[in-house]
């Protein structure tokens, strides 16, 4: 399959068409140190938004990459696709990362701060995250809904409205996260 570096680089949209700025279908593709920010959504046609967009059986490998100010998702895995995040920084997104379908999402020492929420996992994605700080998120810092799975582990969820949301579906191992100063509560989840 088709692969692609990007490296030290700084993607930002221009213009108030809707659009995704990496949007990647098949294949893989590597960042390395890059921005993406400000991406535009069209909410009538519900279209773009999203400073990387994996779906098919897209793979993406992450590292150290902010994605600032994109008007629906700094990263949204669709699909079967496939992401791996490390030490990246996803901020004033709408959501951080937005995981749905049956994809993957590994999410290591990233920063989501000031999103709506910080990491959403939807359908039956599974998003494993391992010492993650979600600090002043809008409105949750990670939530597991539906039918999702995966391991929570060592993640900090501070000062958001809900810290860590888990529905009453959802199947996430859930072992030594801290959450602490949220505004309406730190730790839900509806299994219990």
């Amino acid at each position: 399959s088709e692969q692609v570096s990007l490296e030290n680089l700084q993607i930002s949209h221009q213009g108030s068409q809707s659009a995704d700025l990496l949007r990647v279908e098949a294949g893989v593709v590597y960042l390395r140190q890059c921005v993406l920010q400000g991406a535009r959504w069209d909410a009538q046609s519900k279209t773009g938004g999203s400073g990387l967009y994996l779906l098919n059986l897209a793979q993406a490998t992450v590292v150290q990459t902010a994605f600032i100010k994109n008007a629906h998702s700094g990263v949204q895995v669709a699909d079967h696709a496939r992401l791996q995040a490390q030490q990246c920084r996803f901020e004033q997104n709408r959501y951080g990362v937005l995981a749905t379908d049956k994809a993957y999402a590994d999410l290591r020492e990233c920063e989501f701060r000031q999103n709506h929420d910080g990491v959403r996992a939807r359908n039956h994605a599974r998003v494993d995250t391992l010492r993650n700080r979600a600090e002043e998120n809008l409105h949750s810092g990670i939530v597991y809904a539906d039918s999702t799975t995966g391991f929570v582990i060592e993640n900090a969820c501070l000062r958001n409205k809900w810290g860590l949301w888990v529905d009453e579906t959802a199947k996430p191992l859930l072992q030594h996260n801290h959450c602490k100063d949220n505004h309406l509560m730190d730790c839900y989840d509806g299994r219990a």
